[in-house]
């Protein structure tokens, strides 16, 4: 379709028009839309061709240009381009509130929350388009000003919400080290002691999607209801919180944002640790040798621990719009090239905060994305656990109030931490015949995972209609030992030999892997029989094993295989995924000779041709429901279809009113009186110095866009290509009038930022339904095949011989990928510290945040816990 003007003599196709208005608006990507109103006023065909409505490109291609889309795409679905348009659309509205800076607005809890979703798409464009629009200031000031708003109503206490859940977050996710410096001693002090409230009370305050202890989820009943003076314990996020619902991509998204006490713990220490951690004294040993290398600290071991941030900050990525990639902002000022996608660090959370949003839900085996990633725990970590007064403590557990001196009152006393961590996975693979193992059978592994602890039964009081009562009821406490079956501290590893999956090995070859690559070790762990010992009220529970546990279990003694992961090495997943088609043991035997009747022997990796058969089933369902229920479409169902591959009919309204579309021979005048001989200037090239007649865009009588009021009623050439300028303005119902460049600047989009078309998309000129919030035909990774995850670590020999030795093991929760590990003291510790439990959640990839409490404390009531953070040291830079 071509676009007629200046009386014919020029005609421009609307594939131009577009382009003209992607330039301008490209010159500018963190501006807002003000440069493109001039054009809109050229004429009722440029502003029809310009429409969102019409069907342009325009606006899908702004939004790939100033918007990541990236992380959509990849955790979800393509978006068709007019689903980009309406999310360009929409994300301009939030950055219009953003500049607008009122935290007291009415959307602000939604504007917050979209912002919050942006950090976890990005890539460079998102964090430049907030920063540049303000939102460093807008959310300082909100967590200064409303995040203790209401507190009367919750005993004093903040109020866990989305408004201070998302804040908190994207005050972390902003935070830099140039602005923690720039902070006074007041502003920092100030900071610190809105947050004090969320990091002393974990009986209040989540830690958690679903408290600890649960291992297995979702729940197939309601668990029972214990009353403290703070609300019911343990604390359930899912039934605290209520999930939101995004409007993303034409989409209804549902998500639970994590809750807020981990970003306030990563937001306390950030500002604690601007400090150095150690003040080194001259009386300490410089080196190892001075101390004959023997235990103890050195000015080594203090240097080496202050050098690196336990908080660790978000680094500082922002799109460069002129060389067109992102770039890393490095503490000395300058720039590298990021050339990884970074919102890939934060896939694991943003599935999270989808998927487990309710500790009832049922869930398909095979679930939209990964909650946890192989690899995340192996390497070496650091960190801190904080001690406190256990006085002051017992007094905010048993009073319900929040005290009036909080800061004063409590201390939280760091205490230094490393350890190197090692991650197992087990996979099953197809069984090997007999003659792969040299042992016998007896002593084979088992070919399944470490098994769920069966609950014992114990008493407890829960609240039922007629008041507290004390019931026997199946309570899972293997929580004490890291979701591990058997006593605190029972269970025993030893390195084995590599997994051997039945791959044909040629008797004339050597063992040695022939791409370079070596095998990925593997662990055995043995677990004991018994149960732990919880200690509640100074004596300990009298556990009683359920009526399904009362003889031994057959998995007591034995051991379970499982592979380490070991970056650079081949995983047993990639050599069986490449020998598909040489499914034979080890020995050359093929598995078919000695299977029996009921084997079922699978090429491959067993999780792998689940998933695929799992997508088959899903779509052989959908083809069964689409052929039952097949009717003839509607023709605009045939345009959606075409529209959704970019090859749907634009739809423009002449100057007499009448609809037109693409294809049609019709000319669009844009009632521009020009004679190409009187407008030719000497260098042969066409002068714009005519002037067109008065064009009042209010009386066009568009059906689908409104004009606003910031729209002016004339335009010159002139006026349209002076900067000096100010643009014009109808006033209401009076002259022309003119605003300032500031206030241009001010209206980012309101050709159709406010149109119903955008904001209500139950308005079907632009969408007639909601889209699926996922293609229903991706989900998540095979992830090598891993089906359970337990990990093991203790301190380098360096880190030994300063801090001491502990040994550490645990286990990861599928269902949300909660991280729950035991860290067990020498019994010759001359502390007698005991074991303690660390559980929370790994944030951004290489942040561990959460809380550690005593392991033989009953973790169904109230007792000591204080917050941890630990982070991965960098084997290599990200970017």
């Amino acid at each position: 379709m071509v676009v007629s003007c200046f009386g014919g003599g020029l005609a421009l196709p609307d594939e131009v028009v577009e382009d003209i208005a992607f330039m301008l608006l490209a010159l500018t990507p963190l501006d807002s839309m003000a440069p493109v109103i001039p054009l809109l006023q050229i004429s009722k065909a440029f502003h029809q061709a310009l429409s969102p409505s019409s069907g342009t490109s325009l606006y899908a291609r702004l939004c790939r240009l100033k918007f990541d889309v990236g992380a959509a795409e990849r955790r979800t679905f393509t978006p068709t381009n007019r689903e980009l348009t309406g999310h360009f659309i929409q994300r301009n509205q939030i950055l219009r509130r953003i500049r607008k800076c009122d935290v007291f607005d009415e959307q602000c809890e939604d504007t917050l929350l979209n912002a919050l979703v942006m950090m976890l798409h990005d890539d460079g464009k998102n964090r430049a388009q907030l920063e540049n629009a303000g939102a460093v200031v807008f959310i300082n000031q909100h967590i200064r000003l409303r995040l203790h708003e209401a507190k009367e109503t919750n005993d004093m206490w903040p109020i866990e919400n989305v408004r201070n859940s998302a804040a908190l977050w994207l005050s972390w996710l902003f935070t830099t080290r140039e602005q923690l410096e720039s902070e006074t001693i007041e502003q920092r002090a100030d900071f610190v002691n809105l947050l004090l409230p969320l990091l002393v009370s974990p009986f209040r305050y989540a830690s958690g999607y679903a408290p600890s202890n649960h291992f297995r989820l979702p729940l197939e009943q309601e668990p029972p209801n214990f009353r403290t003076v703070h609300g019911a314990f343990p604390v359930y996020h899912t039934k605290r919180q209520s999930a939101s619902v995004l409007q993303d991509f034409h989409s209804k998204t549902s998500v639970l944002i994590p809750p807020m006490s981990a970003a306030a713990k990563l937001l306390f220490w950030a500002r604690r640790e601007l400090k150095p951690f150690f003040n080194i004294s001259p009386q300490i040993p410089k080196t190892r040798s001075e101390l004959g290398g023997n235990p103890g600290l050195t000015v080594e071991d203090l240097v080496e621990f202050n050098s690196f941030k336990v908080a660790r900050l978000r680094p500082i990525v922002r799109w460069d719009w002129e060389h067109g990639l992102p770039m890393t902002a490095n503490d000395d000022g300058t720039q590298d090239p990021c050339m990884q996608e970074w919102s890939r660090k934060w896939d694991t959370d943003w599935w999270r905060m989808n998927l487990c949003r309710n500790i009832m839900w049922k869930q398909p085996r095979w679930r939209q994305g990964n909650v946890y990633e192989r690899g995340l725990l192996t390497g070496l970590w650091q960190g801190v656990y904080f001690l406190s007064n256990n006085a002051s403590l017992t007094e905010v557990s048993r009073r319900a109030q929040c005290p009036e001196a909080i800061s004063d009152l409590f201390e939280l006393l760091p205490r230094p931490m490393f350890v190197r961590l090692q991650e197992h996975g087990f996979m099953r693979i197809s069984k090997p015949s007999r003659a792969t193992y040299a042992e016998s059978t007896s002593h084979l592994p088992q070919p399944k995972p470490v098994p769920v602890a069966k609950p014992p039964s114990m008493s407890v009081s829960v609240c039922t209609e007629d008041g507290v009562e004390d019931v026997v009821t199946p309570t899972d406490v293997s929580i004490s030992n890291a979701w591990i079956p058997g006593p605190v501290g029972s269970l025993k590893w030893y390195e084995g030999e590599p997994l051997q999956p039945p791959i044909r090995r040629d008797a004339f070859m050597s063992d040695e892997p022939r791409n370079g690559k070596d095998h990925m070790r593997s662990m055995n762990f043995v677990v004991s029989p018994g149960l732990p010992s919880i200690f509640r009220d100074n004596e300990f529970l009298e556990l009683t094993p359920s009526s399904e546990d009362s003889t031994p279990s057959p998995d007591s003694g034995h051991r379970f295989l499982y592979e380490t992961y070991e970056p650079g090495k081949e995983s047993v997943h990639a050599k069986v995924e490449k020998a598909k088609d040489r499914w034979v043991d080890s020995y050359g035997i093929s598995l078919s000779s000695v299977a029996g009747p009921d084997d079922d022997f699978q090429p491959g990796c067993l999780r792998c041709a689940d998933q695929v058969k799992f997508l088959q089933e899903r779509r052989e369902h959908d083809q069964a429901r689409r052929s039952t229920s097949q009717e003839l479409l509607r023709d605009d169902e045939v345009e959606a279809i075409f529209t959704s591959i970019g090859m749907g009919q634009r739809r423009m309204l002449s100057t007499d009113g009448e609809e037109v579309e693409d294809g049609d021979d019709r000319v669009l005048d844009l009632g521009l009186e020009f004679d190409p001989k009187d407008h030719t200037s000497s260098s042969g090239r066409l002068g714009f110095s005519a002037t067109p007649h008065t064009l009042s865009v209010r009386t066009l009588g568009w059906q689908e866009i409104p004009t606003p009021a910031s729209v002016p009623t004339t335009l010159s050439p002139s006026s349209s290509a002076s900067r000096s300028s100010p643009p014009l303005v109808p006033d209401q119902g009076g002259p022309t009038t003119r605003i300032d460049e500031e206030q241009a600047n001010a209206i980012p989009f309101d050709l159709v930022s406010d149109h119903p078309t955008v904001s209500d998309p139950s308005d079907d000129v632009l969408y007639d339904r909601f889209r699926h919030s996922g293609d229903r035909y991706r989900v998540e990774g095979c992830d090598d095949g891993i089906e359970d995850t337990i990990v093991t670590g203790e301190p380098d020999e360096r880190h030994r011989l300063a801090w001491g030795n502990c040994v550490y093991y645990g286990r990861v929760r599928p269902w949300d990928g909660m991280i729950a590990i035991l860290k067990q003291h020498p019994t010759t510790d001359p502390w007698n510290y005991g074991n303690f439990l660390f559980y929370g959640y790994i944030h951004g990839g290489d942040t561990f945040v959460g809380n550690w409490r005593f392991a033989s404390l009953d973790p169904l009531t109230p007792a000591f816990e204080a917050p941890f953070i630990m982070s991965k040291r960098p084997e290599g830079s990200m970017c």
